[in-house]
């Protein structure tokens, strides 16, 4: 198990990346990451291979990286926006995978949220900063959804889901003292 440094922790960073399954070698396939000026444009064909999104919601802090692969649709809207409120209430959350066999579990630990599941060594992270980051890769995959899914009718109640997700996730957060 790991733990996060204590006194002077190094900023969480969160993200989600995208398989790109427009290369023909699938046992390299590359999990693209999201860009942070927002420019999609390199992903609308990606999209048209990848139809269920698959991919991986990065968490590193320091030394310690949690990486949670699965369909983004899934991880987005049961770890990074629904399980919100529960993590600021404080409560044990797990999430099962959606794709393959497996769960995510976050316990609340102090100051820290302990992070573990099948495929994912247990490491601590700052509540203070995990939280909020999860919302902000909700907050990026929306985008994105609206940008490459927008005229998909298969992805119209998935993004309406989103949004209501991220609206209830975004008002938990502002209720929220931080610990």
């Amino acid at each position: 198990m790991t733990d996060h440094a204590h006194g002077d922790t190094p900023r969480l960073e969160a993200y989600f990346c995208y398989d790109d399954y427009t290369d023909d070698d699938l046992d390299e396939m590359p999990c693209v990451r999201a860009p942070a000026d927002g420019d999609w444009s390199g992903f609308a064909e990606m999209a048209e291979e990848n139809e269920d999104d698959i991919g991986t919601v990065v968490i590193r802090s320091g030394d310690h990286e949690v990486r949670i692969e699965d369909s983004l649709i899934a991880t987005v809207q049961n770890v990074c926006l629904s399980a919100v409120p529960k993590l600021i209430g404080r409560e044990h959350v797990v999430v099962r995978l959606f794709t393959v066999y497996g769960y995510v579990r976050m316990d609340p630990e102090g100051s820290d949220q302990l992070v573990l599941g099948d495929f994912i060594e247990p490491v601590r992270l700052p509540r203070a900063e995990l939280i909020p980051a999860l919302v902000e890769v909700g907050r990026t995959y929306l985008r994105f959804l609206e940008s490459i899914r927008a005229d998909d009718d298969d992805f119209t109640i998935t993004i309406d889901r989103v949004r209501a997700q991220l609206e209830a996730a975004d008002a938990a957060l502002a209720g929220w003292d931080g610990t």
